[in-house]
């Protein structure tokens, strides 16, 4: 007998502790209820040498026990399920999952480098579903502002809004702005505008054409001229010497000669007179008398004379221009005239 109790103990201890589970398992053999298959913890409900019994916890060995006791079971939850056996009072040797406080409610991510987040949900173990989002493509990777007027860029990274943190350079100071060139020997300019190294786009305009070249003034009285340069406006810069700047002029090789030298009374005699370097030249007769149509000439040229009555001596004087040379030696022509014919009657 106490060899018999002891066994019961036994394998009521292994009943309990025991996770094996049998649902609606028939036992190795059958045996006479209700002996008891120590090695299991279980014992067959069947009558002897029959199958079909169920295999419940030796525990349950009193027959104090539902009728469904060691089948399986199993408790749910959101979070999942359990599988146990009945137990001798009906209950399942599980629980179901413990559900976190919160489950199912909307949750957020961690904010990524923009501070972007992902919703979702609360998870069984506590978690949010959500994940943190990734970085926008070429987040702080480098990059260039556009460029300004002078082809200038600044360098920045990528944004969070795709865009390039580096804005334009400004344009360097004074770009633009109207500027003039440096004056030409004439003064004259020509107009541009600041360029991007500062400089004025606008280049010295080119002389007059003949600027500063040699040139001559027109000549005086005497034929003097003086140097000079072409001037801004074309002109030249020398001026016309004064006549009282011309050198005395000796007026010479003057002459004078008639068609002929003998004339009957009453005829007229044609003048024939040059000289060098005079301006005017006076024929005169004996005594001063003028005895020339226009006595005053030229100096070079032909000249009548008046009817002549009687023998007479001309005289050619000819005159420098302005009158500071000497004269030339007066040329002398006798012209002689002789009496008419006179016829007699016979």
């Amino acid at each position: 007998m106490v060899m018999f109790a002891t066994r019961w103990v036994l394998l009521g201890i292994i009943g309990i502790v025991s996770t094996l589970h049998f649902s609606e398992a028939k036992l190795p053999f059958a045996t006479t209820n209700p002996i008891i298959h120590a090695e299991l913890g279980y014992f067959n409900t069947a009558p002897n040498n029959e199958g079909g019994g169920l295999s419940i916890p030796a525990s349950c060995q009193s027959f104090s026990h539902v009728s469904s006791a060691g089948s399986s079971c199993l408790a749910s939850s959101a979070c999942g399920t359990n599988y146990g056996i009945v137990q001798c009072d009906g209950s399942c040797s599980v629980s179901a999952p413990t559900v976190p406080s919160g489950y199912g409610s909307l949750c957020y991510s961690s904010g990524n480098s923009c501070g972007s987040v992902n919703s979702g949900t609360i998870q069984c173990s506590g978690a949010c579903s959500a994940t943190t989002p990734a970085n926008p493509i070429g987040l702080g990777s480098l990059c260039y502002s556009s460029a300004n007027s002078c082809g200038s860029v600044n360098s920045g990274t990528i944004q969070c809004s795709g865009s390039c943190s580096a804005s334009t350079p400004a344009n360097p100071a004074g770009y633009g702005v109207t500027c003039y060139s440096s004056a030409n020997s004439c003064g004259s300019v020509n107009s541009g505008t600041i360029q991007c190294n500062g400089s004025c786009s606008a280049s010295a305009p080119a002389n007059p054409v003949g600027y500063g070249s040699a040139c001559s003034s027109s000549a005086n009285s005497c034929g003097m001229t003086n140097s000079g340069t072409v001037q801004c406006n074309g002109s030249c810069s020398a001026v016309i010497p004064a006549s009282s700047e011309c050198p005395p002029v000796n007026v010479s090789n003057c002459s004078l000669s008639a068609n002929t030298t003998r004339v009957v009374e009453g005829s007229r005699v044609i003048f024939s007179w040059s000289s060098q370097y005079a301006s005017s030249c006076v024929l005169t007769g004996t005594s001063g008398s003028s005895i020339v149509e226009n006595p005053t000439i030229s100096f070079a040229g032909t000249r009548n004379s008046v009817p002549l009555t009687n023998t007479t001596t001309y005289s050619l004087t000819c005159y420098a221009a302005d009158g500071r040379g000497n004269s030339c030696t007066p040329v002398n022509v006798v012209v002689e005239t002789v009496p008419l014919p006179r016829f007699q009657e016979l």
